[in-house]
């Protein structure tokens, strides 16, 4: 009888919290604050979570087993997907140092070559259970000398470094072409909020693809991406970093260059931020129209020429069935254009799209976080 009397209290307790979880609002939500739990943090992490799981799930959509990897830079976790599921993860011993331009870049990736035991092309070290994930970026066990005398440093020169026995499960899990998608987490504290606002709620997004993250070559060059872009799991209202004026709209046409729906403001003769891919402006704005900080001119979204105008990161991404990427692209330059605003047309016998060759600021950009820092 007691333990019936006891399985029963704890049935009670498990129902009246799941009934206060649920109808949690106003003055619920302050009563929560006083038993001590933080409702805005459970919020949180249950945004974030459903939105990895969503690019978790667009990881086995690029892929034609299901299989992927996906890597949190932030975190420092590697994650093994099949169809759709986390079947492993691991711990990243170290990564490229997130200050220099050799850092490892959020984007999306393959696999290429796979070595049992790869040379390094910068220094005269081996690295166990290597596999390349683009150009000189590779995940791979510890490094060791040719004497067989691990390498003591945690230094990276951008490639992500496991424990060899990890490293030799995610080499074994991988085969040439399978996709590895690496993100990016920012907070507040990336910012100087007295003097700017966050083009969208950091709490709720991933970077997924970084400024600098590399692509194709163009005339012996990689093109390095010029801005970020800012993965949401819904549609996110997107704010003016600075007081200006609208110095530019494009809506998504065939002309777009894929940007979609696009919003540039002008901050002072050289400081102009571009919002694309929009779902929908805050208003219909006019060239001239004063903005503030902070305030909300459009909304993240999937817009841009192409798959009967909507933008989708899969194979078949005009295919209606596969999950829309809502997000926003966000830039930081010297013009009021869509293109490279110095240098000319440098890509292929055209203007650059939110790529340029070698080092963006060659171009007239600035890069995004280290300006929203200062």
């Amino acid at each position: 009888m007691k333990r019936f009397i006891g399985y029963f209290f704890v049935l009670l307790i498990l129902v009246f919290f799941s009934y206060f979880v649920v109808r949690v609002s106003g003055e619920n939500r302050e009563y929560i604050f006083s038993l001590g739990f933080d409702y805005d943090e459970i919020q949180k992490e249950t945004k974030e979570e459903k939105l990895f799981n969503n690019i978790v799930t667009l990881s086995s959509n690029l892929s034609d087993n299901g299989k992927a990897v996906v890597v949190n830079l932030s975190e420092m976790r590697l994650f093994l997907i099949n169809k759709a599921f986390i079947e492993n993860e691991y711990e990243i011993v170290s990564k490229g140092p997130d200050d220099k331009w050799f850092k490892t870049p959020a984007g999306v990736y393959r696999v290429g070559a796979k070595y049992f035991k790869h040379l390094s092309s910068k220094s005269p070290v081996y690295m166990p259970f290597s596999f390349q994930f683009y150009e000189d970026f590779f995940i791979h066990g510890i490094p060791y000398y040719a004497n067989g005398e691990r390498v003591d440093s945690d230094f990276s020169g951008g490639c992500l470094r496991l424990e060899d026995k990890y490293a030799e499960i995610v080499f074994d899990f991988v085969k040439y072409n399978t996709p590895v998608i690496l993100i990016e987490k920012y907070t507040k504290d990336n910012i100087n909020l007295d003097k700017y606002a966050m083009p969208v709620n950091f709490d709720n997004t991933f970077i997924i693809n970084g400024y600098l993250s590399p692509s194709k070559k163009i005339k012996g060059e990689y093109l390095q991406h010029t801005g970020i872009t800012f993965a949401t799991l819904n549609i996110e209202e997107v704010y003016s970093i600075m007081d200006g004026e609208i110095s530019s709209v494009f809506y998504t046409s065939v002309n777009d260059k894929g940007f979609g729906n696009t919003i540039i403001i002008k901050h002072d003769e050289e400081v102009y931020s571009l919002y694309a891919h929009l779902s929908s402006f805050s208003k219909p704005f006019q060239v001239g129209d004063k903005v503030k900080k902070g305030e909300v001119i459009g909304f993240t979204g999937t817009s841009g020429y192409g798959c009967n105008q909507y933008w989708k990161l899969e194979n078949n991404g005009c295919d209606k069935n596969d999950i829309l990427n809502p997000n926003l692209y966000f830039e930081i330059k010297k013009g009021n254009v869509l293109h490279n605003p110095y240098g000319g047309q440098v890509c292929e016998d055209d203007y650059c799209y939110e790529y340029s060759l070698k080092y963006p600021r060659y171009y007239g950009y600035y890069s995004p976080i280290d300006f929203l820092k200062n």
